[in-house]
């Protein structure tokens, strides 16, 4: 994976668990700056947001709950992505509905 930005906002979908949150922690180790992490469980993404943020302080998070499966969530996780960071480059699809 070559990160253009390292500073630049990525969004990781699925990020509560699995491939997702263990690519949330490869981005980080690598020097990202700021990941935005979207799944279903909110409480999941609170705890593993707590966990990420003590492995790597540098690294600014922000947490969606919402289902990659619903439009208005992807939408929203953007937009929030977006308001938050002030842009977003790069997405990780590890959830996804076809």
């Amino acid at each position: 994976m070559i990160l253009s930005s390292r500073t630049a906002p990525l969004l990781v979908t699925g990020a509560s668990a699995g491939i997702g949150k263990a690519t949330a922690i490869y981005l980080a180790g690598k020097g990202v700056k700021a990941l935005t992490l979207f799944a279903r469980r909110e409480d999941k993404l609170k705890s593993y947001e707590d966990e990420l943020n003590k492995a790597y302080p540098d690294v600014k998070t922000l947490i969606v709950a919402g289902d990659a499966a619903k439009a208005a969530d992807n939408k929203r996780a953007v937009e929030l992505t977006v308001e938050t960071f002030g842009g977003i480059t790069s997405a990780f699809l590890n959830a996804v509905s076809l």
